[in-house]
């Protein structure tokens, strides 16, 4: 249900669309990629303290990560 999914941070920057969910074991790892003057992909960690709302509805990840990561 992710790929696909838009991902922004709290300051509306947009890191692209999930093209695929890792597993690590630990927890899974979004890699999204075709943002806004994102080069290449941003892996992000699918964890409580990052993921901050899944609406499904909106096709969007709201993320508390920041744009340098």
């Amino acid at each position: 249900d992710l790929i696909g999914l838009s991902v922004v941070n709290m300051e509306r920057h947009e890191f692209g669309r999930v093209v695929r969910v890792m597993p690590t074991g630990a927890n899974d790892v979004l890699v999204v990629a075709g943002g806004n003057g994102n080069k290449g992909e941003t892996l992000i960690p699918f964890i409580a303290g990052v993921i901050r709302q899944v609406d499904l509805a909106a096709e969007v990840i709201r993320v508390d990560w920041g744009k340098d990561y």
